[in-house]
């Protein structure tokens, strides 16, 4: 029976043979000979790409086996029977599933009973054996349906694509695409260098911690080779490719410079120095050396003998010992500016004289017969006219004779001391000495007093002047600037009756239309009266923008239109009596925020006292004498007081004296029964003063 079988089966296989001509090797398609094949025909693909012939396209024809029934062939476990419950029986042994696996999937394990149910459905990336899957690919350790993964192991290559500017390494290809074990960065990608000021071109990339670019250029600002001079830091540069770029280049300038060719044209060689070479490396810069010559010139040394007047020093040049230092003098610069020396302490240049040592009775005029307008001493030609090689402080003594005549005191004086020399005469004649000019630094003084004690005074009522004195006797004007000093020589004759006030052999006397102008500075009259005498109208006695101060002798206006006026000073008078020539005359001013301090008293006889513009008048005394209708105006914002500041009246207010009255009303400044307030009394008596 199983030689039956055989042969029907054979004989099965060659009419399927002679059916499918020209088909392929039947041997190529196992299918054919399984034992479960169903009744129905499928549609085959040829292994050349030619489809077989649908199930329609055959005729079948069931086949029943006569076998015996204890010839099993292989199915010996089986009755030999024929069944048809195939379903059941396919689902028995497991095989459940029928119809078709979802997209992705495939059928594995059919029923042997019928085709149409399998037993699973497996991925279709479940296609391989072990033996055709290979590196890098990983099998997989579970299957399906006798087949195995081949894949890609996402922990060794994680990467389905790469950043850019990264590019992958190490492919993997599997069903699901090609895969990555990393993403590096470009091979010919380079790092740039941050300590050679180096930086990135672009986006960099970054692996393993390292940062490339695909090129590098310099930080900003290194741009230059500095072919030419070199850098000026050689140690801060920028390396590429070769080459060292900087930031900043010497300039021929300073390249010449630290070779020591530090001058140009625009820095020649000093007066004292000749060129000494040129810079190699520009020729426009170039180094100086001393010229002895010039530099001994320069310097004040001379080889040829010094000027006249000048005095030669023991030193010499430091570059040529033959030349040696002229050191100019005083004389030697009087002598430059043609100054003619007269002799030792005396030179002139036209009508001005230069004293540089003590003179007695000096000659008032020049060789030529010219005289003087202008006596100065060394003193002034250092601090006015800037001769520095003159002496601050030497303001040398001229003495004249107390009977001379002399006009020295009617000249422009600077910086010297006049002495009246008065010959220790007993009982002097009376002397009248010009004084006149402008007057600056002067001190006035006398010596060789007579020495038979207290002589008579001439007494203008309360002031004082010594019978048969000198009389600095002022006709023009005489202006003083500076610091002026009037004081006795060393003894004082006191006035009897008055041992406060001491008075010296001399006085200032203004007399016509003569003028006194204090007009800056600090001018002092230590013992010194000042007489305002036999006068017409004009004379004037003028202190403004400066300090004055009087001591241990009075100032008087004697029966005159003589003025005292002050503006903007700062005056302390010892006593003042003032005589004017009709009632109520206006000789006696304060005005511009002066400040008048009387150390004794003061009393005024036909005139009028005028303080305003925030004046102050101080007596120290209590009294003040107002006589014949005589006045005081005080303007608004101004004061008057006596006893210090005990008694004062201030302005607006007005004070008449008594008319007729030979003897003078006495009164401290502030009774209030003096002095009228109310603004027609005021204005009618004052005028704009009150205002």
């Amino acid at each position: 029976m199983k030689v039956g079988l055989l042969l029907g089966l054979s004989a099965l296989a060659g009419i399927a043979a002679t059916i499918i001509a020209g088909a392929g090797d039947p041997l190529s398609y196992p299918h054919l000979t399984q034992l479960n094949q169903s009744q129905t025909c499928e549609t085959l693909s040829l292994a050349d790409g030619v489809s077989r012939l649908p199930a329609s396209a055959y005729k079948t024809a069931k086949v029943h086996f006569v076998v015996n029934s204890s010839d099993k062939m292989g199915f010996d476990y089986k009755e030999q029977e024929f069944n048809h419950d195939n379903i059941n029986r396919c689902k028995a042994l497991g095989f459940s599933k029928t119809g078709t696996c979802a997209a992705g999937q495939y059928a594995v394990r059919f029923c042997p009973y019928d085709n149409a149910y399998f037993s699973q459905c497996c991925d279709n990336t479940y296609a391989y054996s072990k033996a055709e899957c290979s590196y890098p690919r990983t099998i997989s350790s579970n299957s399906c349906g006798g087949k195995f993964k081949c894949y890609c192991d996402a922990t060794l290559y994680p990467h389905t694509s790469c950043p850019s500017p990264k590019e992958p390494a190490d492919k993997c290809v599997d069903d699901t695409g090609t895969h990555y074990a990393e993403c590096k960065c470009p091979a010919n990608w380079i790092s740039c260098d941050s300590s050679i000021h180096q930086k990135g071109s672009g986006t960099g990339c970054s692996y393993n911690g390292t940062t490339t670019y695909a090129s590098c250029t310099c930080e900003s600002g290194y741009t230059l080779t500095c072919e030419d001079y070199g850098p000026k830091n050689s140690a801060d540069y920028c390396f590429l490719k070769g080459t060292k770029y900087y930031k900043t280049c010497k300039t021929a300038q300073e390249v010449c410079e630290g070779l020591g060719f530090g001058h140009n044209d625009g820095n020649p060689c000093s007066a004292d120095e000749v060129i000494d070479g040129y810079c190699p490396r520009s020729g426009t810069y170039y180094s100086c050396k001393i010229d002895p010559v010039k530099y001994c010139k320069n310097h004040g040394y001379s080889n040829g003998g010094c000027g006249a007047y000048e005095t030669v020093s023991s030193s010499a040049c430091p570059y040529d010992a033959s030349y040696k230092k002229c050191i100019p003098t005083c004389k030697s610069r009087l002598a430059a500016d043609r100054y003619i020396e007269i002799n030792e302490g005396l030179w002139y240049k036209g009508k001005t004289a230069v004293v540089l040592k003590d003179i007695t009775n000096i000659n008032l005029t020049n060789p030529l017969g010219v005289e003087y307008t202008d006596i100065k001493s060394e003193a002034t030609l250092y601090k006015r006219d800037a001769y520095t090689e003159c002496s601050s402080w030497n303001k040398p003594s001229l003495t004249i004779g107390a009977n001379s005549g002399s006009r020295l005191l009617a000249k422009n004086l600077n910086d010297v001391t006049v002495i009246l020399d008065h010959n220790g005469t007993v009982g002097l004649a009376e002397t009248h000495l010009e004084a006149g000019g402008t007057w600056e630094d002067v001190t006035v003084t006398e010596t060789n007093l007579s020495s038979f004690g207290d002589q008579p005074s001439d007494a203008y009522d309360d002031i004082h002047v010594m019978k048969k004195s000198s009389r600095l006797h002022v006709t023009g004007i005489l202006t003083l600037k500076g610091n002026n000093v009037f004081r006795t020589g060393g003894q004082r004759w006191i006035v009897n009756n008055d041992n406060n006030q001491k008075i010296g052999m001399f006085h200032l006397e203004i007399n016509g239309d003569g003028k006194v102008h204090i007009e800056s500075g600090n001018t002092r009259f230590q013992g010194i009266p000042i007489l305002v005498y036999e006068n017409i109208p004009g004379a004037e006695f003028v202190i403004s923008n400066a300090t004055f101060y009087q001591e241990e002798s009075g100032f008087r206006v004697q029966n005159g239109n003589g003025v005292l006026h002050l503006s903007n000073a700062n005056a302390t008078f010892y006593k003042i009596w003032i005589n004017g020539t009709v009632g109520s005359q206006d000789n006696f001013n304060v005005t511009q925020a002066s400040r008048l301090t009387i150390t004794g008293n003061m009393r005024l006889y036909n005139s009028k006292l005028s303080i305003y513009g925030n004046s102050t008048v101080i007596q120290n005394w209590k009294d003040i004498g107002v006589c014949n209708n005589d006045r005081i105006c005080i303007g608004s914002g101004s004061k008057l007081c006596s006893e210090g500041t005990t008694y004062c009246k201030s302005g607006g207010a007005v004070y008449t004296a008594t008319p007729g009255r030979h003897k003078c009303d006495w009164g401290a400044a502030g009774n209030s029964n003096w002095y009228k307030t109310d603004y027609t009394t005021v204005n009618n008596n004052c005028g704009w003063y009150y205002k």
